[in-house]
């Protein structure tokens, strides 16, 4: 097919956002659509190949997947390669094992599944994983695997209706990707079932299913329509609108009206695109995204490199560093072996692709063997990271008090979370795991309490989460409003939660309620979090003998909540619990028990030692009183 600037450009309108969202530039708080324009782009530049070829007669799955490999495959597997020594140096033992996995799915295309089979509430915090946005990779090669042979069985069995099946398809896809993006959005996000539409769509485009526009005001119309639905998301989206379903539809059509346009050379938006810087971006954007996230993770996870730089101009390098690394692996690696000394012939590839593919394997599945090699770090700073692998589940009681999992809130009612005892002050816990973390600090330190407890995850106590995605959530608040607290008598009700600066109009509402019931509330205030595991960050601070670092990963936004729920709870004349007013002296918050055990073992969720540290001290120093 005619190569296309315009289309280049687009890839830069693609990547950019990407790369600006993951860096944490707030103005695309939506850039993660970028990754579904290029899935547009990638069916209808694919699309157009294989239709061409197959109405030709001369289509060829051999060349086909010489062609994607040539592609794909030499800046993949240097990537993967730099970064798996960086990982041998950088990432602990677990991390490490866990990355070799990570590594392997990557070579083999399997990644989406892995990162989806290791995602969920609790799952590895994505600082940690540097190969995580080869998902997108993963779904494409999917993809390409099943489009040919589609397309080649409906052109000779259904030759009359091959169109609108591929339209079918494109329409099934794109359902289940509206069901699962509610029932289950971790699943809607990685699997290629709720994500072929949006290849489909440029695939449809391919096959001359859309009418041709003529004149160039229509283009100009459709065209920049196109670059406002791709743009508009990539603003004003954030991490919290459901994604992809029907969100995903604007920035994919816009990435139709944008090609479609782009037919008509002179119109406005094809000739924005084809300015020679975009397209430069462009070019090269391959490159740039498969080493921005990568680059950011390290950068992350060992900040020297730019710790002389305010936060904006560290995110800002952190961008012009990805196009730098783009633009070097794209001279170096992709154009030599495409098209300069290094383009290899197809056996040659395909013995090169293979040998390279075992190589990295062999490389991968060595720290297996090693035990992930403890011996690179101090015994002191294994210890600590070694709670990145902590077993929540028995100090948290998960599966009874705390609910994880299904939709029944039967385990809470039935197994003794909910029974009051005579003679005792009754308290409940009431929140997400943010309050199941508490317990067993609560329930050692305050021996004349009897704390029930309704907890389950990602469930904010408050009346407005009746209306909640989540049927559990949604059970457990009504069942608890509805029903028990205002026929149970209890001494206290203490609501702990993963706290937002969003919930506390919300929270207003529910205080208003509890004082209308006559119902004693004990808030506990926003959680000392970090935007690394902690437990990696002790350990880091013990390596590298620098007390301090932890502090340095503090999400400052947590300060500011604090402030506002502290202010909060005085208005309500409430019982207030503040872990910053505990724990943080002279701008410095503690981090690890008397016995060097984080505090917490993720970014905010209490170790067992962490929960019953905290609130002996709080008895000690009264900053929490129970009666």
């Amino acid at each position: 097919m005619k190569h296309r600037d315009d289309i280049d450009g687009l890839r830069a309108v693609a990547v950019l956002p990407v790369v600006m969202f993951h860096a944490k530039l707030p103005i695309f708080a939506g850039g993660f659509c970028g990754v579904d324009v290029f899935f547009v782009i990638s069916g209808f530049l694919i699309g157009s190949i294989v239709v061409g070829e197959i109405n030709d007669g001369r289509f060829s799955i051999i060349r086909f997947w010489e062609r994607r490999a040539r592609r794909i495959l030499p800046a993949l597997f240097a990537m993967i390669a730099v970064v798996s020594i960086f990982s041998y140096i950088y990432l602990y033992p677990s991390e490490l094992l866990r990355y070799g996995d990570s590594a392997i799915s990557a070579v083999f295309s399997v990644s989406n599944f892995f990162f989806y089979s290791n995602a969920g509430y609790f799952g590895p915090v994505a600082q940690t994983e540097p190969l995580l946005h080869t998902w997108s990779l993963a779904v494409e090669e999917q993809f390409y695997l099943f489009l040919p042979i589609i397309m080649i069985v409906v052109r000779r069995f259904a030759p009359h209706i091959w169109k609108q099946s591929l339209l079918a398809i494109t329409i099934l896809s794109f359902l289940v990707s509206i069901v699962y993006t509610h029932k289950d959005p971790v699943r809607a996000f990685y699997l290629p079932d709720s994500r072929a539409w949006e290849l489909l769509l440029g695939t449809l485009l391919s096959v001359g299913i859309h009418p041709k526009i003529k004149s160039i005001k229509w283009a100009n119309a459709v065209g920049l329509l196109g670059l406002a639905l791709i743009l508009v998301p990539m603003l004003v989206y954030t991490e919290l609108t459901p994604f992809p379903g029907l969100a995903a539809l604007a920035p994919c059509m816009g990435t139709v009206f944008v090609i479609i346009a782009g037919e008509q050379p002179n119109s406005a938006a094809a000739r924005l695109l084809s300015l020679r810087p975009v397209v430069f971006i462009g070019l090269i954007s391959y490159s740039v995204y498969l080493w921005h996230w990568p680059l950011i993770v390290f950068q992350n996870i060992d900040s020297a490199f730019f710790q002389n730089l305010s936060p904006p101009l560290v995110k800002a390098a952190l961008v012009a560093s990805s196009l730098v690394l783009g633009f070097l692996s794209w001279w170096l690696v992709e154009r030599p072996f495409r098209y300069g000394p290094l383009a290899l012939r197809q056996k040659q590839l395909f013995a090169a692709a293979g040998a390279a593919a075992v190589a990295l394997t062999a490389v991968n599945v060595l720290p297996v063997f090693g035990h992930g090699f403890p011996s690179r770090f101090e015994p002191q700073a294994i210890k600590a990271a070694s709670y990145a692998d902590y077993n929540y589940r028995g100090p948290y009681r998960l599966g009874a008090c705390f609910l994880e999992n299904g939709d029944s809130i039967a385990p809470i009612l039935n197994s003794g979370c909910l029974v009051p005892k005579a003679g005792e002050h009754n308290y409940l816990l009431f929140g997400d795991s943010f309050a199941a973390d508490t317990y067993v600090g609560l329930q050692r330190n305050f021996g004349s309490v009897n704390f029930e407890e309704a907890t389950a995850s990602g469930c904010t106590p408050t009346l407005e989460s009746e209306q909640a995605k989540n049927a559990r959530c949604r059970a457990l608040v009504r069942y608890m409003f509805n029903q028990y607290l205002p026929s149970q008598h209890i001494d206290g009700l203490i609501l702990a939660s993963n706290w937002r600066a969003r919930d506390l109009e919300s929270l207003q509402k529910t205080l208003d309620w509890a004082t209308k019931h006559g119902i004693r509330v004990i808030l506990f205030g926003a959680k000392i979090e970090y935007d690394n595991p902690l437990s990696r960050l002790v350990a880091a601070s013990i390596q590298q003998h620098d007390p301090l670092l932890p502090q340095r990963h503090l999400r400052s936004d947590h300060r500011a909540l604090e402030q506002a729920m502290s202010a909060l709870a005085a208005r309500n004349h409430l019982t207030y619990f503040s872990y910053f007013g505990l724990l943080c002296r002279s701008g410095v918050c503690e981090n690890v028990t008397d016995k060097g055990v984080p505090l917490a073992w993720d970014v905010a969720h209490l170790t067992a030692d962490g929960s019953d540290y905290i609130f002996s001290r709080a008895v000690r120093t009264k900053a929490l009183e129970l009666q």
